[in-house]
């Protein structure tokens, strides 16, 4: 939920330079989190060292955008373009997934409640 809520901040467009790669090792392997400088269009506004939510060209650099004051990563992370345009239908599609599984899954369960409810009732009238 919070990209949703950090859709309607401000943004401002720049340009993330990287200088050097933190190699992780995971599960699915080892990756990389890209540590560099992002410098705004208007080069009013730097921000080093920060990190980048997503994966940079082969030249190093690549289009970014930053948040100030964001859920997701504040003054310490900026986001590729593609990555920060999707998070809002990403988190609502999730919402609704999981809406629609608790529909497919408590349906037999109130159907179960409500036939044994309408037994109760019936004999209570015929005991009456």
């Amino acid at each position: 939920m919070a990209a949703t809520v950090d859709a309607g901040r401000p943004a401002e467009a720049g340009v993330f330079t990287e200088d050097h790669c933190e190699e992780h090792r995971g599960r699915g392997g080892t990756y990389c989190t890209s540590i560099g400088t992002w410098v705004s269009d208007d080069g009013e506004v730097t921000l080093e060292p920060v990190i980048l939510d997503g994966s940079p060209d082969t030249d190093g650099r690549v289009r970014a955008i930053y948040r100030p004051g964001s859920l997701l990563g504040g003054d310490e992370v900026v986001h590729t373009g593609g990555l920060d345009a999707i998070g809002p239908f990403v988190t609502w599609g999730f919402a609704v997934f999981i809406a629609a599984l608790g529909v497919r899954y408590c349906r037999p369960i109130f159907r179960r409640w409500r036939r044994r409810l309408a037994r109760s009732k019936a004999g209570h009238q015929i005991s009456s």
